[in-house]
């Protein structure tokens, strides 16, 4: 684990698992090989993660808002975090994401699939809205279906469904709230 404060840049060993610590300055960290791990700090940073099996940590920042949508969302570019302080921070390369050990985690998914988001402690959301139409959240599965592939998620019980309808959420044991845009979604209950 390396810890760097000032403005710097650091890359990882080719053999990867590497850990990366963000501090308070801005940063680059370039993790090559597969399976690193980017815990952001309160500085602005960029994360580039090599090979395969690579999470960013927001378990440090407040309120963040995790862009993945494949575009813009609004004011935040694609590939990027922003969060209370103000932080921001770019990635690449990156498919898991740990919400912050608050709480208050907003995801934002596009039509690509292929991302693991785990939300910690409460009030964390998976916003869909990106996507045309024809999103299925399962809360029961913890698996979301986009038009390219498939997501995961824990700890998230908030949802929103594509910005054009057509969304099917399915309700699991515990309580949610799954907010549909457009028309001709459907709504599965559950046992929560």
């Amino acid at each position: 684990t390396v810890d760097f404060t000032g403005e710097q840049q650091f890359i990882g060993s080719d053999s990867g698992s590497n850990t990366f610590e963000a501090g308070s300055g801005n940063a680059t960290f370039i993790g090559e090989g597969n399976g690193n791990t980017f815990v952001a700090g309160s500085g602005n940073a960029t994360f580039t993660g090599g090979g395969t099996s690579n999470t960013l940590d927001l378990s440090q920042l407040f309120s963040p808002t995790v862009n993945v949508t494949g575009g813009p969302a609004g004011t935040q570019a694609n590939d990027t975090v922003q969060a209370e302080g103000p932080v921001t921070d770019s990635f690449s390369g990156i498919t898991d994401f740990t919400g912050s050990s608050a709480g208050n985690t907003t995801f934002l998914a596009g039509n690509s699939g292929g991302y693991t988001f785990d939300g910690q402690a409460s009030g964390n959301t998976l916003d869909l809205s990106a996507q045309t139409s024809g999103s299925s959240i399962n809360a029961a599965t913890t698996t979301a279906t986009a038009q390219g592939g498939n997501d995961t998620f824990s700890g998230i019980s908030n949802f929103v469904g594509s910005s054009g309808g057509g969304s099917t959420f399915t309700a699991g044991s515990g309580n949610a709230t799954f907010t549909g845009k457009g028309n001709g979604n459907t709504f599965v209950a559950g046992s929560g």
